[in-house]
């Protein structure tokens, strides 16, 4: 005899997370593949032609959603709130976001989720080359006119990623 079955429901946050869990662990798992198959070369290449595809379009929304204006501080704010959003569920504490002058700025991820989920597949991996990527097109959905050095990574031995933009 059939019954009908309560599905439990998650609150927001909790959805959130596991969306990014299944958004973020495909990716990785698409880059392995990708690694496995045919190697670390066509790995960099897939991620500076596929990263800026989706990540260019995300930063056009966010800039126009947040009124973003096309300068320096502007730029900045970008990357802060879409690191902030999509790698630390919205908590602050995870970026750093300074403006150094009218012509430069630097933005820290003090923590990433890609970074971790990547080290339990491959070890070598070298996804500074993705993020300059990925953040170069969030960059790019705000104007062309940035360039962005990365300036710490955590492939390199570092602690955190450091993006420093220029105009």
């Amino acid at each position: 005899m059939a019954r009908d079955v309560e599905v439990p429901k998650l609150d927001w946050l909790e959805r959130y997370k596991r969306l990014l869990d299944v958004g973020w662990g495909a990716l990785v798992a698409d880059e392995e593949y990708v690694y496995r198959h045919f190697g670390q070369e066509e790995l960099t290449r897939y991620w500076r032609e596929t990263r800026p595809m989706w990540s260019g379009p995300v930063g056009k929304k966010l800039s126009e959603k947040l009124g973003l204006k096309p300068d320096m501080e502007g730029a900045i704010k970008l990357l802060g709130v879409y690191s902030q959003e999509l790698w630390g569920f919205g908590d602050p504490r995870y970026i750093q976001a300074k403006l150094e002058s009218p012509t430069k700025g630097v933005f820290t991820n003090l923590a990433c989720r890609g970074w971790e989920k990547m080290q339990a597949h491959h070890k070598e991996t070298h996804c500074d080359v993705a993020c300059a990527a990925e953040f170069g097109g969030v960059l790019s959905g705000l104007s062309p006119k940035f360039k962005m050095t990365i300036t710490k990574a955590r492939p390199r031995g570092d602690d955190r990623c450091e993006y420093t933009v220029t105009i």
